[in-house]
């Protein structure tokens, strides 16, 4: 506005915009997983189709039985599982199975193997899931049912009851792997060594007895003779 208090005609006055606003306007949103994704991409991003949900099951086989639950809620309550659930969204699949035994049994284990892949669209009555089912280690203990979990025990290999969902399948691959396994040889260990078979060589340029050198055989010029020598120096 001019000295005089006067307003020009036809002159708009301009808005004053602080620096801070400006830069509060431009500094890009936070996306739910961690990365800065500006906004006009945010809104032009796809949603995710419509798939299986990710579960995890934990296989703790120790001294000829396997770690169960008696599931209390549906579905397939008071049928005996495997200890497992779903995983989430800020943990890892060998996180999910660790906290689940944890939570499920109160036992700790270890991630030691991976039994399969199971998504078969109907293996859960909830919805299509895909369950990845790991082979845990840890200390053998008397187990205690927590979260769904109304009961947990080990029960012996030979006297499975039913189980639920496709784990009587599960657990049929995890015994198969595991005999497998016990039968390759061992690494380093030499065919019939130890078990009457014949005994393993020394290795070359050991201190094992060495074989004497082959003598030779010269023919003399004169008299047709033939006299043996000592082997030759390389």
């Amino acid at each position: 506005m001019p000295r005089g208090g006067k307003r020009r005609s036809g002159v708009r006055p301009v808005a004053r915009r602080s620096i801070g606003s400006r830069e509060r306007r431009r500094r890009p949103l936070r996306a739910p997983t961690g990365l800065s994704v500006p906004a006009h991409r945010r809104r032009r991003m796809p949603d995710y189709p419509p798939g299986p949900k990710l579960t995890v099951d934990a296989l703790f086989v120790a001294r000829g039985a396997v770690l169960l639950v008696l599931r209390g809620r549906e579905p397939f309550r008071g049928h005996w599982a495997l200890p497992g659930g779903f995983v989430e969204a800020s943990e890892s699949a060998e996180e999910a199975v660790v906290r689940e035994l944890r939570e499920e049994t109160g036992l700790r284990g270890r991630v030691v193997g991976l039994v399969g892949v199971y998504s078969n669209p109907g293996r859960d009555p909830r919805g299509p899931t895909a369950s990845i089912v790991y082979r845990v280690d840890g200390a053998r203990s008397t187990p205690v049912g927590g979260d769904d979990a109304a009961e947990a025990r080990w029960w012996p290999l030979e006297e499975l009851p039913k189980l639920a969902f496709d784990h009587d399948e599960i657990v049929r691959d995890a015994v198969a792997q595991l005999t497998r396994e016990r039968s390759l040889p061992t690494r380093g260990r030499t065919r019939g060594a130890g078990r009457g078979g014949p005994p393993r060589r020394p290795p070359r340029g050991g201190s094992g007895p060495r074989r004497p050198a082959p003598s030779h055989r010269v023919r003399s010029r004169g008299n047709g003779r033939t006299r043996t020598t000592g082997s030759r120096r390389a």
